[in-house]
């Protein structure tokens, strides 16, 4: 059993208190829909003490919600670009607990959408306001469709918005 084993299992890095570590992303919750996008690795983090043989406390920022202690299984050396003139920037997970949130240019309009959904074998017709927002520092193709609930913090704009396009339905418009 001892050769099967030996085939596949990899060795212990040797990670030492002070060394920089990058942490798989393995058991990092996303809010991406897909693993396929989010990075296969996070950091560099500092290593601020080894508990154990196999377990590392990390020196994570506060920004990342999640817990600073690892497996050694989990964890790679930190390797610097031997490239001249390279920057690695640090690779930092996004906000999990919370959206992360854009600066709103200007809402360009507002629409109501009707769309059909199927609910208990019956279609049921739904109707849903979308504010088509552009976004500040992104081009106009990447304007898209936001319920009024995604621009919960940008009331002002909102009513600037009705204010200079009174025409354009809002929310408080019957359905």
């Amino acid at each position: 059993m001892k050769s099967y084993y030996d085939r596949r299992a990899t060795t212990q890095p040797e990670i030492e208190i002070g060394d920089l570590v990058m942490s798989n992303a393995k058991k990092i919750q996303s809010k991406l829909a897909t693993r396929k996008f989010t990075p296969r690795l996070y950091g560099p983090f500092k290593v601020l003490e080894k508990g154990g043989n196999r377990v590392f406390n990390l020196d994570i920022p506060a920004c990342c919600q999640f817990h600073p202690v690892f497996d050694v299984f989990l964890l790679e050396p930190y390797k610097v670009s031997n490239r001249p003139n390279r920057e690695q920037p640090l690779q930092e997970p996004e906000d999990v607990e919370g959206d992360l949130e854009c600066e709103i240019e200007r809402i360009v309009k507002s629409e109501r959408i009707i769309y059909t959904r199927k609910v208990r074998r019956v279609n049921n017709e739904f109707e849903e306001l979308q504010y088509f927002v552009k976004w500040a520092e992104c081009s106009e193709d990447e304007n898209r469709g936001e319920p009024p609930e995604g621009l919960a913090n940008a009331r002002e704009e909102r009513k600037i918005f009705h204010r200079e396009k009174p025409e354009m339905q809002g929310p408080n418009l019957a359905a």
